[in-house]
């Protein structure tokens, strides 16, 4: 309900700026950069996927976990990198496919807060510190994604 208010309210009056945060309306949201949020969301999962991969070993012992799991992670990160590509690249996307990218990122920062928890007793601060830190930033690429949809999905 705070959240709805919240929503209401900044589509009528001005907000704070954790508000206009929360529904997408922060610096990456004004209209110059809307268009590369999906490019944004993509590359980064490109990049991590990548780095993941390539330094799973050392990222491992640096992070207290299971190399199998960076590797997983990497790959999933991929995986993520090539949806989100094909949308920044299409430009009929319907509004929808969007927003199912914008679940994909909330699905996984509920993935990043379980392993994080589940993780706790085993991992270094610097490995529970990457999982948290990227929990939020999906999540922040999820709530912006979700608020753009309409104006990201090109009919």
């Amino acid at each position: 309900m705070i959240f709805g208010g919240i929503l209401t309210r900044c589509q009528t009056e001005s907000c704070t700026a954790s508000e206009n945060w929360f529904n997408g309306k922060s610096m990456l949201a004004a209209p110059k950069m809307a268009k590369n949020v999906l490019w944004i969301d993509c590359l980064s999962g490109a990049i991590v996927g990548c780095y993941l991969l390539l330094l799973s070993g050392w990222l491992s012992g640096l992070y207290g976990i299971p190399q199998s799991l960076v590797v997983r992670n990497g790959m999933v990160n991929l995986a993520y990198a090539c949806f989100s590509f094909s949308l920044a690249m299409w430009k009929g996307r319907p509004a929808w496919m969007v927003g199912l990218l914008a679940v994909a990122n909330a699905s996984w920062m509920v993935v990043c807060a379980v392993a994080a928890w589940q993780l706790a007793g085993q991992a270094t601060v610097i490995g529970l510190g990457t999982i948290v830190f990227e929990g939020m930033y999906v999540g922040w690429l999820a709530s912006v994604e979700w608020a753009m949809r309409e104006r990201l999905g090109q009919r």
